[in-house]
């Protein structure tokens, strides 16, 4: 029990600073405390995510049945929507976006077309068979670059009603949308194994 206790907080603090250096809220010139501090407020969250998937996400691999892609597309959608519509209308968004120059948005798209990969595909949570059944490498591909087309589109939608990105220039309004699109992509990942 202790041993998994350790693995989780290890876990959350390694997902965590991970996180946080990909969004450039920490790095090499950060003050130590600051590091700290932001590590911390990190672990909890991630801990406690941590349980729940394991309890929730994993199970047999024949529990869920396959679903027809349009089916899949508005699952996708109710995740995204679930989980980055708390997230649209606040100022972190806004602030990630303009202390980003566009070499960390490309890694941002990027880590978060891998991440989806991973949810649908690689960590075996439950129904992982059924999302394998009978797609080819290159299907998979299409089909997380999907997950993450609609994480867009429900990250700029969010953005012009909740936040209020009207007004902005095209370019911000675009790197505001993909960095709201990671968690919304993981929202539309994590639905598509609960859900479908």
């Amino acid at each position: 029990m202790w041993v998994e206790f350790a693995e989780v907080v290890f876990q959350s603090y390694v997902a965590g600073y991970g996180v946080l250096l990909l969004l450039g809220i920490v790095g090499p010139g950060t003050p130590t405390s600051v590091v700290v501090r932001a590590g911390l407020l990190q672990v909890v969250p991630l801990a406690f995510g941590a349980g729940l998937a394991n309890g929730v996400l994993s199970g047999g691999q024949d529990e869920l049945s396959a679903r027809n892609f349009p089916h899949n597309l508005g699952i996708f959608t109710l995740g995204a929507v679930f989980f980055a519509a708390p997230i649209a209308p606040t100022d972190e968004v806004d602030l990630i976006a303009a202390g980003s120059r566009w070499v960390r948005i490309g890694v941002i798209l990027l880590i978060t077309l891998v991440v989806v990969y991973l949810v649908l595909y690689e960590l075996e949570f439950r129904g992982q068979a059924g999302r394998l059944h009978g797609l080819s490498p290159w299907q998979q591909v299409e089909q997380t670059c999907v997950v993450y087309a609609v994480a867009l589109l429900v990250g700029a939608g969010l953005l012009v009603v909740l936040g209020g990105s009207g007004s902005l220039q095209f370019d911000t309004v675009v790197r505001q949308t993909i960095v709201l699109a990671f968690p919304t992509a993981i929202g539309a990942s994590a639905a598509q194994v609960v859900l479908a």
